[in-house]
């Protein structure tokens, strides 16, 4: 290689590799089983506003899967700081591969669906929006590394506030669309790009900062959030065996990122019905589409919960996990445990919101 962002580059799409195809196969096989029914009984209509819906949640999907897989091949920067690279050329080429990658995918997806269905679904508009918002939560990220609850309070917002931008896109709906985002205009182009501008910028300051071992900040708000991060990292008392060690390690670990990633879904459909004063039964078709995601963060995390490498882009067992005092059984019990809590807990979370709802 003759320069470090091709480098980089070349290990994005090594590391990514079979990963980028088998999400793309996914997202197509899901709208593709629900048109293919529609077109074999003839009752496939692209005007329907069902099929806007089916659209407008595969796009949503898309950006959690692509998202996810784009991550994975990257990485977190931190591995990179002993490169000779200032910290701006670094997160520059942690996101420029991602966001190219992300816009290449969707346009595919999409594009293949549109082939095989003759739908007509929007396809620069979702897929530059997907490629631009992937700096915007890379930066949240980046900021809170370490420090679980303002990750999820800062990927909220920002949820938040993209979540609201893309409904306006289509009409303002919460449900169904009222219309489709076929043109995109120049200043909904400035608007993407001023979201990638800002979040480079705050992504710098976020791994300058962690590169440099900084704290993040000192206010007394700070040090109490810190305390609270603390208390719940830590164990509450001594556990009594091997295999319940793995089992409360592989949780922590990673048995709240299903339950936590579809409770910040929900927070951000509760946002944005609220934002837009709409009836409750917008609100009901808001949580089932929430509720769709579930099977889809459940197949995604489910490569993330049965890896048992560290975050180095393999899904092998590494000789460290190997050398535990457990048998192998147990390992594998303590894998399937903790994804048989975090789909159930996931469940729990969303059949609660949505018996709220319904009283």
């Amino acid at each position: 290689m003759h320069s470090i962002p091709q480098a980089m580059t070349w290990e994005f799409l090594r590391r990514g590799g079979w990963w980028f195809l088998a999400a793309m196969l996914f997202m197509i096989s899901f709208p593709a089983l629900v048109l293919g029914s529609l077109q074999r009984d003839g009752a496939l209509n692209p005007q329907e506003p069902a099929i806007g819906s089916l659209h407008f949640v595969l796009s949503l999907s898309q950006q959690l899967a692509f998202s996810i897989v784009v991550f994975h091949a990257h990485g977190y920067p931190g591995r990179l700081y002993a490169w000779p690279v200032p910290t701006p050329t670094l997160v520059l080429w942690q996101l420029v591969p991602g966001m190219g990658a992300l816009l290449l995918m969707t346009l595919a997806t999409t594009g293949f669906i549109n082939l095989l269905f003759g739908v007509g679904w929007p396809l620069w508009g979702p897929a530059l929006f997907i490629a631009a918002s992937w700096p915007a939560y890379q930066a949240v990220v980046w900021l809170t590394y370490r420090r679980p609850f303002r990750m999820m309070a800062g990927l909220a917002l920002v949820g938040f506030g993209l979540g609201l931008w893309i409904t306006y896109r289509y009409g303002g709906a919460f449900g169904s669309p009222r219309q489709m985002w076929q043109e995109v205009t120049p200043g909904e182009c400035l608007a993407l790009a001023a979201v990638v501008v800002v979040a480079y910028w705050a992504a710098v300051i976020g791994v300058a900062r962690d590169r440099r071992g900084d704290a993040n900040g000192s206010s007394r708000l700070s040090e109490w959030i810190d305390g609270l991060e603390a208390s719940g990292r830590a164990a509450t008392r001594p556990l009594g065996t091997p295999a319940r060690a793995q089992l409360w390690s592989e949780w922590q670990q990673k048995g709240w990122i299903m339950p936590i990633l579809e409770i910040m879904l929900m927070l951000i459909a509760l946002g944005i019905w609220l934002w837009n004063g709409l009836p409750m039964n917008d609100l009901h078709e808001g949580l089932i589409g929430v509720g769709m995601f579930i099977p889809i963060i459940g197949v995604i995390i489910g490569l993330v919960i049965g890896s048992t490498a560290p975050g180095d882009g393999k899904t092998g067992m590494v000789p460290f996990l190997a050398t535990r005092p457990l048998t192998d059984p147990a390992l594998a019990g303590a894998i399937l445990r903790t994804v048989a809590g975090s789909v159930l807990l996931t469940w729990v979370c969303w059949s609660a919101v949505r018996g709220l709802a319904l009283c």
